[in-house]
This record gives structure tokens, C-alpha cells and sequence, in this order.
């Protein structure tokens, strides 16, 4: 019996190894309570499992079949357990599966190949815990290495939002189990040049697979660079003409002030002369060019300000009196540039929509608000233009130049697992975007 439960803490050590290869690749986006969570459901099982294999082992006693059956089919309780806790889209749990069977295979041969090479005993008693040894010294050993590769093993996530990304996410396991079959039989051993084979038709894969998502994603980072150079750009460019806006509301803010202390002259004789309607209507006057200035108030924060005062600018420019609200806490845990050039993004897109509108058929009104952690940004404009909806449920064009907001947008939705709503009724164009603030704002 003790053999039997020794033997079944061997298997749940190289279950263990596989489910923390599986874990790497999504370990930065999990909090640490998800973590913990994560590994104490893990763990609770791999109890369970000593136990319930103890009993199979030794109900059944030792045989080659059933040794194999809960070696190779063991990892599938341990991969249910990451597929309910970590909530990632399930085509990536599945490629992840498969590059971690093919890498388990690899490291499987590699301890079957030592074990000839050094000649130990045959019988599968001995030898079942000889296996366990070379594998876990194996995966000790390769350990650094192992972390690098399945630390960034994930291809580009817009391979899993196209049309094949099942194909593309079953094709690591369905190599591993053509790799594998031949394995499902009663044999402990196999030819020399079944072994190599195995050996090098998984490492031929991960390999060749790795050099060509490595390529692919400097291939995607030298995009999205030249993007947010754009990106950088335009708000560069939004930044000046707020600058713009801000000394021309200096100025007339100034002549207002000097006008207004002329303005108590002016106020005394009206009042001397008992005309108060006329003192009213001065003051009025007064405030509505005060109202008039270019520049409002209407978030703490310089940037997101900077890009809402340009646009409301903009707007007004074209005889659209914009409807605005906005209500921002003093510690916004959300990057503030980014929402600032979210905001910007946007806002060009409704503007230029507006250009395009005939006079007494343009609107825009905004909402931008966070309060417990919920946040929301909603831009409504009119556009009788009907929109073309890529499968991404946002608005495509293939004009050169254009779809840099829509770029912008799904950037910041990964970031911040957004939820977007982008609708046309009629020639109402809403889009709204909301998201959960997951922290507070660093200082």
C-alpha cells in the first residue's frame, strides 16, 4: 500500500508541474486573491487524487494500462479547476493545454530515453518511480528556461478573435495526441526510432512555433508602436490648440475684468437713476460674455480637460451647443493619458460625423462619470450616414487614415476588460464604454 500511495504522490507532483506551466501565461492578469484561489483548488485536488488513485492501484494492482491511463488522463480535473477559476476566453485555455501536453510528451520521452540509457530495472514497480524521478528532475532543471517560454506563449490576442482561432487553438493538441497514440497500448517500451521521433516532432513544433509568434508579435508591436505614434500625434495636436484656447481665453478674460471694473460706474448711475431694468440687462450682458469665453472648466484632471474643452470648441464651431457631464473622483485609479486620449479619439470621430451633418441636423452630448469603481463614457452624435460594423461589433472603413479612434478603443478594452456598446438607430450613433476600476490611483 505504501508503494501505491508513493506512486500517486508521484503522479499528482507531475500533474502539479503541468497545471503551473499552464498558470504562467495568464498569471499577470490574476489578482492575488485569484491566485491563491486558484492554487488552493489545486492543491485540494491533488489530495483528492492521491487518495483515489491509492485506492485504483491497489484495487486493481499495478499494471502497464492502467499506469498509463492515470499518467495521461490525470491532467484533466487540473485543467476543468483553471478553466472555471481563471475567466479567460476558453480557445486560449485549450492552445495553452496543447503547448503544455507537447512540452509534458517531450519531457516524457526525454526520462523514457535516460532510463534505457542507463539500463534500470524493467518491471514496472520499480521503474514507475524511476520515470517520476528523471521527469521531475527534468522539469526542475529546465525550470528557468520553461518560465521564459510559457511566461510569454500566448500568440497575438487577435489570433483569438478571428474566425479560426479553434483551429488554431486545438492545433498544439491535436498533435500532441497524433504524437501520443501510439503510446495506448499495453507495451512498457518502445523501438528507438518510435523514441526519437517522439522527441522530435513535439520540440520541432514548439519550436518552430515559438520563432513564428515571436515574429509575429514584434511584427504587431512595430504596429501598434507607429499606432500610438499617431495617436500621440493627434493629441499633441490637441494639446496645442487647447494651449490656443486657453490664451485666448486668458485674454479676454483680462478685458473682461478691466471692463467690469468700469462696470461699477456704469451700474451706480443706472441705480442712481432708479433704471434697475437696465442695471439688470448690463449684468446680463456681462455674464454672457463671461459664458462665451473659450475655455470651461470641466475635470480636474489637465488632460482629460484639455481633450473635452477642444472638442466642446470644435462642436460649438459648427453651431452645436454639446451636452456635458462629467463626474470624476480626485483619485481615478484609471490611467488618466489614456482616458484622456480615449476621450480625444472618440470625440474627433462624433466631430467629423457632425462636419458632414447639414446645418439643424448636428448633436453631440457626453457623459463621462466614475463613482464605486463603475466607470462609463457615453458620446452620442448624429450621423445619416448608415455605418459598416466589422465582426468586432465597432464600426470598419477601409479609408486610408481612418479608424485610428476604433484602434484606440479595443487597445484600452483589453486593457481594461471594457465593455463596449456601439449602436446606430435611426441616425443616432451611441457608443458607450464601461469598466470596473481595479485599484487605487498610484501616487
Amino acid at each position: 500500500m505504501l508503494n501505491f500511495l508513493l506512486l500517486a504522490l508521484t503522479i499528482a507532483l507531475i500533474q502539479l508541474a503541468g497545471a503551473y506551466l499552464r498558470y504562467l501565461p495568464f498569471r499577470g492578469g490574476l489578482t492575488p486573491l485569484e491566485g491563491r484561489r486558484l492554487w488552493q483548488l489545486l492543491f485540494t485536488w491533488a489530495v483528492l487524487s492521491i487518495s483515489l488513485n491509492t485506492l485504483l492501484l491497489s484495487a486493481y494492482e499495478l499494471n502497464v494500462p492502467l499506469y498509463k491511463a492515470i499518467l495521461f488522463f490525470g491532467w484533466l480535473p487540473y485543467f476543468l479547476i483553471s478553466l472555471i477559476a481563471i475567466k479567460r476566453p476558453r480557445t486560449v485555455h485549450v492552445f495553452v493545454l496543447g503547448m503544455q501536453c507537447l512540452w509534458a510528451l517531450t519531457l516524457h520521452t526525454a526520462a523514457a530515453i535516460l532510463e534505457s540509457l542507463l539500463s534500470f530495472p524493467e518491471d514496472l514497480g520499480s521503474l514507475s518511480f524511476v520515470h517520476a524521478a528523471f521527469y521531475l528532475s527534468l522539469f526542475a532543471l529546465l525550470l528557468p528556461a520553461e518560465r521564459a517560454v510559457f511566461q510569454s506563449i500566448l500568440p497575438s490576442p487577435r489570433l483569438f478573435a478571428t474566425f479560426f482561432r479553434w483551429p488554431m487553438s486545438l492545433l498544439p493538441f491535436i498533435i500532441f495526441i497524433g504524437a501520443s497514440l501510439p503510446l495506448a497500448d499495453s507495451q512498457l517500451f518502445h523501438t528507438w526510432q518510435y523514441r526519437i521521433a517522439r522527441l522530435g516532432l513535439p520540440l520541432v513544433f514548439f519550436f518552430v512555433y515559438r520563432a513564428m509568434s515571436i515574429a509575429t508579435n514584434q511584427a504587431e508591436r512595430s504596429g501598434h508602436n507607429q499606432q500610438e505614434s499617431i495617436w500621440m500625434h493627434r493629441y499633441i495636436a490637441v494639446l496645442r490648440e487647447y494651449n490656443l484656447l486657453h490664451e485666448s481665453g486668458n485674454r479676454e478674460l483680462m478685458a473682461l475684468w478691466q471692463e467690469m471694473e468700469d462696470s461699477y460706474s456704469h451700474l451706480e448711475r443706472y441705480l442712481a437713476r432708479g433704471e434697475r431694468k437696465k442695471a439688470l440687462r448690463y449684468i446680463e450682458a456681462l455674464e454672457g460674455r463671461l459664458d462665451r469665453t473659450p475655455l470651461h472648466l470641466f475635470a480636474e484632471s489637465p488632460l482629460i480637460n484639455a481633450a473635452l474643452a477642444t472638442y466642446v470648441h470644435r462642436a460649438e464651431e459648427l453651431g452645436i451647443n454639446p451636452q456635458v457631464t462629467v463626474s470624476l473622483p480626485k483619485n481615478l485609479a484609471t490611467d488618466e493619458h489614456e482616458l484622456a486620449l480615449l476621450t480625444s479619439n472618440l470625440l474627433e470621430n462624433a466631430v467629423t460625423a457632425e462636419k458632414q451633418q447639414p446645418p439643424g441636423r448636428r448633436f453631440l452630448s457626453l457623459r463621462l462619470e466614475a463613482e464605486d469603481g463603475e466607470c462609463l463614457l457615453e458620446i452620442i452624435n448624429l450621423s445619416d450616414k448608415p455605418l459598416t460594423f466589422g465582426a468586432n461589433h465597432l464600426p470598419r472603413t477601409d479609408t486610408p487614415g481612418r479608424g485610428i479612434g476604433m484602434a484606440y478603443l479595443e487597445e484600452f478594452a483589453r486593457k481594461y476588460q471594457a465593455r463596449i456598446d456601439f449602436t446606430q438607430e435611426k441616425a443616432q450613433v451611441q457608443v458607450s464604454v464601461r469598466w470596473k476600476e481595479t485599484g487605487e490611483k498610484k501616487a
